[in-house]
């Protein structure tokens, strides 16, 4: 298998966005203080190793957007 610098200069977006939401805080005026208790729920249920439901999981980026 050969390095090919063009194929992994294409892969650097996808890989920093990956980056970049793993690091990303929630500021907690976005969101309502209802919203912030879900999104730690959810969170907190993802942490723990939980799958969360198609629902659940589209709830979750909801709020981290």
């Amino acid at each position: 298998m050969s390095l090919d610098s063009h194929k992994l200069l294409q892969l650097l977006p996808a890989v920093l966005g990956l980056r970049d939401r793993e690091l990303a805080q929630v500021s907690p005026g976005w969101l309502s203080p209802v919203e912030r208790d879900r999104r730690a729920t959810l969170q907190g249920l993802v942490d723990d190793g939980f799958v969360l439901t198609p629902d659940e999981r589209r709830e979750l980026d909801r709020l981290d957007e």
